[in-house]
C-alpha cells in the first residue's frame, strides 16, 4: 500500500520518528501513486496545519499544549487544490533528501552508514566535528528555505488574500526562513553566545508587540531550556533568517562541548557495534579514507526556485551519494552500514573472511575483564585502530577529553546510559548492547540482544564468570598466605583486602547470574524490556526492574514471560 503516515518532513526519521502531531490510525493514501510526494509536502505546509486544527476544533498551537491526534478521516476532509504543481513535488523531494543525508550518520535510522565523526574530513576529531556541524547547518538552512517555498506556493494554490495571509501569520508561528537575512541593529554577540551555548533564560531582543503564535513561541524559547536551542529556535528567538544564525556562530567560533561529547559517544557506539558484528567496519574504513562531505548544500537560495535546476535529493554536496532510493519503497532489512551478505541480509560472524579486521563473538558475549581476549575495551580499541591506524593514540586521547574519562571507565560507568537514551523513543526502549555488571561495576558482561538465546547466561558463566572467580580466589589464597608471613608489608596486606573485596564482588555477581540462568528464556515478541527483566538485578535499567516487579504479579498477561512465570508458580 502506498500510503503516507502523516508527520512533519523535518522531524521524520526512519525507525525513530518523533512527529509533532500524531496520526492515531493508519495512513492517508492519495488516489494516484504519483501524487504521494506532492501530498506529503502539502500536508507539511503551515496552511495544512491550520486546516487540520480547524477540523479538530483545536487551534491552540502554544508550546506545551496537548498533542493533537490526527486520524486518516481528518486528513481526507481537508480541501485539496485542483492542480499539483511539480515545484512542490521537487521541494518535498529536496527536503526528504536533506533529511536522509543527515540520517546516514544516525545509527538508529535505516539510512545509517557511518558515525558522524567518520563522515567528515579532519586530522583531529575536533576538526571533523566542526566540519560536520557546518554541513548540518547548511542542511538545516536549506530545509527551512524549502519549507518556506512550499508555504508560499500553498498560499497561492488556495488563493489566499493578503488579509488571509496576515491571519495565518497570527495563528501559526512563522518559518524563520521568511525573516530578514541581515543582522538587526539591536544584535548582541554576547546575548547570542549565551543563547547558543547555554540552556539558561535569555531575553529576546526587543519586546513582543503582539500575542501572535510567533511572539508566544519567542517568549517560550527565551526561557530556561531542557535542551540546547537549535538553529530554528535561535532564528525565531532573534527574529532573523537562519543563515544569520549560522554566520554568527561561525564568526564567533562557538562550539558546544556537549555536541562533541555526543559525537564521541557515537564513535564509541559504532566501535561497540563493530565489535559485536552489527556494523561492517570495512564501510567505516572506506568512509574514513574518503571523508565524504555529506550535505554541504548552498544555503544562499531556496532549492527548486524557478529557473534553477533542483538539487538531486539522492546526492549530498560534491556529488557524494546518500543512497536514498525511493522514499516510499519498503525499508531494507539492513541499513547500508550493517554487516550483510550479497542479498542484503545480516551476515553471521562465522561467515567472515579470515582477513577481516575484527572477530565478533559468535555467541554475542563480551566481557569487561582486562585479562580476557574478548574484553570489550580491548576489542573497541582494535576497532579504533582499524579505523584510524597510526593516529589511534591521538584519537583515543581526544575521546578521553571529550567524554571526560578513559575508554574503560566510560564503558563501565556511562556508555549504557547514553546508549539506552539513544535507543529510546516514545514509551519504547530497545537497547542493543546490554551491560550486566557486578555491584561495583568492576566486572561484568556485555550481551548483544539480537543474538540472545536461552543458554546465553549459562554460556557466559562457563566461559567467563566461573573461571574468573576460580582464578581470583586462587590469587586471594596466595595473598593471604603472603600477608600472614612475618614482616609482610602494609601494601601487601592492603592488596589482600582489595582482592577479598573483588572475590566477594564477583561471587555475588556469579550467584545472581546463575539464578537467572536457571529460568532464562528469550521471546523477542515480548520486547527488550521484558526479556531483560530476569537480569534487572544486574543492570542499571529502570524499566527492566519495573518489568521484573510486574512479572511477579503476572503482568502483562499477554506476554510469554508472564505465562512462563505463571506456569512456574503453578509447578
Amino acid at each position: 500500500m502506498g500510503g503516507i503516515p502523516f508527520t512533519t518532513l523535518d522531524d521524520a526519521r526512519e525507525g525513530c520518528g518523533r512527529p509533532s502531531r500524531k496520526v492515531a490510525g493508519g495512513r492517508a493514501a492519495p488516489a494516484r501513486a504519483a501524487d504521494r510526494l506532492f501530498t506529503l509536502a502539502l500536508l507539511n505546509s503551515r496552511l495544512a496545519q491550520v486546516f487540520l486544527a480547524l477540523t479538530l476544533g483545536y487551534a491552540d498551537q502554544n508550546p506545551g499544549s496537548p498533542s493533537a491526534h490526527f486520524y486518516v478521516g481528518d486528513v481526507q476532509k481537508q480541501p485539496f487544490p485542483a492542480e499539483f504543481p511539480e515545484s512542490v513535488t521537487v521541494l518535498g523531494s529536496t527536503m526528504i533528501g536533506l533529511r536522509r543525508c543527515a540520517d546516514v550518520t544516525e545509527e538508529t535510522t535505516h539510512s545509517f552508514v557511518t558515525p558522524f565523526l567518520l563522515g567528515y574530513r579532519g586530522a583531529t576529531l575536533e576538526q571533523r566535528h566542526a566540519e560536520g556541524v557546518c554541513a548540518s547547518e547548511d542542511r538545516d538552512v536549506a530545509a527551512m528555505e524549502a519549507q518556506a517555498r512550499i508555504d508560499l506556493i500553498a498560499a497561492g494554490l488556495y488563493a489566499l488574500t493578503p488579509d488571509d495571509r496576515r491571519v495565518l501569520d497570527e495563528e501559526v508561528e512563522a518559518n524563520p526562513a521568511t525573516f530578514p537575512a541581515s543582522v538587526p541593529p539591536d544584535w548582541s554577540d554576547e546575548r547570542f553566545a549565551a543563547a547558543h551555548l547555554s540552556k539558561e533564560a535569555v531575553a529576546a531582543p526587543g519586546p513582543a508587540a503582539t500575542a501572535s503564535a510567533t511572539a508566544l513561541r519567542r517568549a517560550w524559547l527565551g526561557g530556561k531550556r531542557q535542551k540546547h536551542r537549535d538553529i530554528a529556535d535561535l532564528a525565531l528567538l532573534f527574529g532573523v533568517h537562519p543563515s544569520v544564525i549560522v554566520d554568527a556562530r561561525r564568526r564567533l567560533g562557538l562550539m558546544r562541548p556537549e555536541d562533541l561529547a555526543r559525537a564521541a559517544h557515537g564513535l564509541i557506539s559504532y566501535c561497540v557495534g563493530c565489535a559485536f558484528g552489527r556494523w561492517d567496519i570495512l564501510v567505516g574504513q572506506r568512509a574514513g579514507e574518503t571523508a565524504c562531505q555529506r550535505g554541504r548544500t548552498v544555503a544562499s537560495r531556496s532549492p527548486g526556485e524557478a529557473g534553477e535546476e533542483a538539487p538531486d535529493p539522492a546526492q549530498g554536496a560534491r556529488g557524494n551519494s546518500c543512497a536514498l532510493g525511493d522514499p516510499f519503497a519498503p525499508l531494507p532489512r539492513c541499513s547500508p552500514g550493517m554487516l550483510q551478505d550479497a542479498d542484503g541480509l545480516p551476515l553471521s560472524p562465522a561467515e567472515l573472511p579470515a582477513d577481516y579486521p575484527l572477530r565478533p563473538p559468535l555467541d554475542g558475549i563480551l566481557v569487561d575483564d582486562p585479562s580476557e581476549e574478548a574484553d570489550i575495551t580491548r576489542v573497541v580499541r582494535r576497532a579504533l585502530e582499524a579505523l584510524f591506524g597510526a593516529a589511534t593514540p591521538a584519537i583515543a586521547e581526544e575521546l578521553r577529553t571529550a567524554l571526560g574519562a578513559d575508554l574503560r571507565t566510560y564503558l563501565r560507568q556511562s556508555f549504557f546510559d547514553a546508549h539506552l537514551k539513544a535507543y529510546s523513543g516514545s514509551q519504547r526502549q530497545a537497547p542493543l548492547y546490554w551491560q550486566v555488571s557486578s555491584a561495583s561495576r568492576g566486572y561484568g558482561l556485555w550481551l548483544y540482544y539480537p543474538l540472545l538465546q536461552r543458554d546465553t547466561l549459562a554460556t557466559a558463566l562457563g566461559k567467563f564468570v566461573d573461571p574468573k572467580l576460580t582464578g581470583e580466589t586462587e590469587v586471594l589464597a596466595r595473598l593471604r598466605r603472603e600477608a600472614a608471613e612475618p614482616g609482610a608489608s602494609r601494601a601487601l596486606k592492603k592488596q589482600a583486602v582489595e582482592q577479598e573485596a573483588l572475590v566477594a564482588d564477583v561471587a555475588a555477581f556469579r550467584d545472581v547470574l546463575r539464578a537467572a540462568a536457571t529460568t532464562f528464556e528469550v521471546d523477542f515478541s515480548d520486547g527488550a524490556v521484558l526479556n531483560a527483566a530476569a537480569l534487572a538485578g544486574l543492570m542499571r535499567w529502570k524499566k527492566a526492574a519495573e518489568a521484573a516487579a510486574a512479572l511477579r504479579k503476572g503482568e502483562p498477561a499477554w506476554s510469554a514471560a508472564a505465562r512462563r512465570a505463571k506456569a512456574r508458580a503453578v509447578r
